[in-house]
């Protein structure tokens, strides 16, 4: 954290970009991981201290009213790369910051690869004449062909066996591309030769996962990534809770030197309590429902919530008694944008695996875990491992104890309250009851109408908390 802050502060005060933003990679898989199942499988989990860092380094970016951007689908290097070549059509010198090779590939007249400073080596800023050098390549290009002959352990890219790093260079030195390559076999020898021709659909597949994705479905926003004034409440605050007095002090004592330009703050804001309630079925929730099948996307998530002050979830059961029902996966929502749905396999050791990946989170007492009717889930997960300890906020008894003379099943208390419509019966199994279709171990969960009850879930918490407090 404290190595990102210099990073960016040197950039702010050296540089002074005109625009900025900051891009990670979305929780979930991309389109590589539909091309190719293996893609990255081999990348060892991030570790744990770096995980629990992401969310404090999001909060600087934000202090600094930095964009903070991700793509659903797409890697950030796609949506790095598609802004790069929007904003260099509208005039633009862009600078990708990153010591990644594959950003060389988009390197050109005008976009530069910005490589911060690392193991003692000062910033270095390669553009064409850099990347010819580095690479051995006449054109930027050209290292859609290298990367895809040589392949890349760290993302799982097979490319040809047998071909590295000075071996791919010296074939796309001389052929130019991997078409060239194929077009001139005839001129190769010996057990290059024969690896090269076996591998040739292996190595054209490769390309096609090396090459950085230039459409990503977002647009360069003048406005929204132009440089402005931070907000100082929000930065205090963080640097106060890292400790980061000496940080501090530099930025609030060249607050006027970080700038190019400054904006009006929006003064358009509604309080909470005036807004419209606007909320009324899923179609009109704003939201984006995951599915997290593999341990490192898991591990994304867990590193999210570990960090939270409080999150939703619920399990989902193949029947209504938690006691002998099977434990078909678990749902969680931290934000009103984003719910995550995580699949249990058959297995009932592989699920107690999975549901044991969360077992810390659900077991910090520092986190609040809100449901609805947790006894069951708390039941359901106890019996694979997992204590769920307090502090629980419960929005059936919450809506119990406001008002005991109504219904409290989640449907009625998320339309009485947020004036909401659930996904109806008929919708979760395709004209059968839920409970039915969830027996059928063959029939994939339905789980839209889970995650949608883990993000209503956090703004029930907050609006039944309201209802409380009028009433003490």
């Amino acid at each position: 954290m404290l190595g990102f802050t210099n990073t960016l502060l040197e950039v702010l005060e050296k540089e002074k970009p005109s625009h900025i933003a900051v891009v990670f990679d979305p929780v979930g898989p991309t389109f590589r991981h539909e091309m190719f199942k293996e893609y990255k499988a081999q990348r060892p989990p991030m570790p744990e201290d770096l995980r629990k860092s992401i969310p404090y380094i999001k909060s600087i970016i934000q202090g600094f009213n930095i964009p903070e951007l991700d793509v659903e689908g797409f890697e950030a290097d796609d949506v790095i790369g598609t802004l790069a070549k929007k904003a260099e059509k509208k005039g633009y010198t862009v600078y990708m910051m990153t010591p990644d090779k594959d950003y060389a590939q988009l390197v050109s007249e005008n976009i530069f690869m910005y490589k911060p400073k690392r193991s003692g080596k000062e910033v270095e800023v390669w553009g064409i004449p850099e990347i010819k050098e580095n690479f051995g390549v006449d054109h930027p290009d050209q290292i859609i062909d290298y990367l895809g002959l040589m392949g890349d352990s760290a993302d799982n890219i097979p490319g040809c066996p047998g071909i590295g790093p000075k071996t791919a260079q010296k074939l796309i030195g001389l052929y130019k591309s991997i078409d060239g390559l194929y077009e001139n076999t005839d001129q190769l020898k010996g057990k290059q030769k024969e690896k090269i021709v076996a591998s040739e659909e292996q190595v054209r597949f490769s390309k096609e996962l090396a090459k950085i994705a230039l459409n990503a479905p977002i647009d360069f926003d003048e406005e929204k990534f132009k440089l402005i004034d931070f907000d100082e409440a929000k930065l205090r605050a963080v640097f106060k809770e890292l400790e980061f007095f000496t940080i501090a002090e530099r930025v609030f004592k060249n607050q006027a030197d970080l700038f190019v330009s400054q904006t009006e703050k929006s003064t358009d804001s509604i309080p909470i309590e005036e807004k419209e309630m606007i909320l009324r079925d899923v179609k009109s929730l704003n939201c984006k429902f995951f599915t997290l099948d593999n341990e490192q996307v898991r591990a994304d998530l867990k590193a999210e919530l570990c960090v939270q002050k409080e999150f939703a979830f619920r399990t989902v059961l193949s029947d209504s008694d938690p006691n002998t029902s099977k434990l078909r996966g678990m749902c969680f929502s931290f934000k009103s944008d984003k719910s995550f749905f995580v699949p249990f396999p058959e297995n009932s050791e592989e699920a107690k695996k999975v549901a044991q990946e969360f077992k810390y989170i659900f077991e910090d007492e520092k986190i609040i875990k809100i449901g609805h009717d947790c006894k069951k889930d708390i039941l359901a997960l106890r019996w694979l491992g997992c204590e769920v300890k307090a502090p629980i906020f419960d929005t059936m008894i919450a809506h119990y104890l406001i008002q005991p003379e109504l219904k409290h099943e989640f449907s009625f208390v998320a339309n009485s309250v947020l004036n909401y419509n659930v996904i109806q019966e008929e919708e979760k199994g395709k004209g059968k009851k839920a409970q039915l279709s969830l027996m059928l171990d063959e029939e994939p969960v339905k789980h839209d109408q889970y995650c949608e009850e883990v993000v209503l879930g956090l703004e029930l918490k907050s609006e039944l908390e309201k209802q409380m407090e009028l009433m003490a």
